[in-house]
């Protein structure tokens, strides 16, 4: 959001409100809104992230909410987009401007929508802090969602290998400035990990990473930015496989400078507020 508040506050328009749902996620009801600030808006912005994909009950709420304010200015920015049904699909016929985060996502929504829309990272990706010093990080583990890899019998040995890993030496982007996270990052030899915001962390700080397998294309679409495949990795390896798959992702750094190299150049080629601009014309 810190990018999006930025541009805003450069083009000095007012804020009238700013409303998260980050409980939404475990709850049953619906985020609240005040409906009577939103209708005095001229613009709407919704931050995407990672939230619309699989009708998940947030991405319903948010394309209900684009359907309730579709007379206003509505964009929706840095958004993934997956595997929506087309009674929800067919509700961005309302927004003014689309902003999606990987190519996977901007050709989902480029097949249904034919408004502005544009591509680059994920906007944390646009908050590069600057170089503090840091002792070496060696292998650094991020955020996990251990309980979708656990079958009916629990964590098999290779997983809760990992796990044990995790401990050692982590990094939690949740809990941690983000300045601090990009420069430990910036002086670590890999992360591994199981959450997108810890790999943009990554990208920022041009750290090679390792990541898990997620129920979307968020980390692996990051490798069309410069033509590199991205898979997760496998979660029936044995403890020495890991630790030699680290090693060797270390050594060779080559594909994931290609890919920073890629996702610097889309950021570099894309401004927010000319794209905000664009829905006043």
């Amino acid at each position: 959001m810190e990018h999006i508040f930025r541009t805003i506050r450069s083009l000095e328009w007012n804020v009238l409100a700013s409303f998260f749902g980050n409980t939404f996620m475990f709850e049953k009801s619906a985020p609240e809104l005040d409906e009577n600030i939103l209708r005095q808006a001229d613009v709407i912005v919704i931050n995407g992230e990672g939230t619309i994909h699989h009708d998940s009950p947030m991405a319903v709420f948010l394309l209900d909410t684009i359907e309730r304010f579709k007379d206003k200015k509505i964009c929706l920015v840095n958004t993934v987009w997956q595997d929506i049904s087309p009674a929800y699909a067919e509700k961005l016929k309302h927004i003014d401007l689309v902003v999606a985060r990987d190519h996977r996502s901007y050709r989902s929504i480029a097949s249904i929508y034919s408004g502005r829309l544009h591509i680059v990272p994920d906007f944390s990706y646009l908050n590069v802090p600057f170089h503090a010093p840091m002792a070496d990080q060696g292998v650094l583990f991020g955020g996990f969602y251990w309980g979708q890899h656990a079958s009916s019998s629990g964590l098999q040995p290779a997983q809760l290998a990992l796990k044990q890993m995790d401990r050692t030496n982590n990094i939690d982007i949740t809990k941690e400035n983000w300045h601090v996270a990009v420069n430990r990052l910036r002086s670590a030899r890999l992360l591994v990990t199981g959450k997108h915001h810890d790999v943009m962390a990554a990208c920022v700080a041009r750290c090679p990473f390792l990541f898990c397998p997620i129920p979307t294309h968020k980390i692996s679409a990051l490798g069309e930015f410069a033509g590199v495949e991205l898979a997760p990795i496998d979660m029936s390896l044995s403890e020495q496989q890991y630790l030699e798959m680290f090693e060797e992702t270390a050594r060779n750094r080559d594909q994931f400078d290609a890919l920073f190299d890629g996702m610097s150049s889309a950021a570099r080629q894309f401004s927010l507020e000319k794209a905000l601009l664009s829905v006043l014309d």
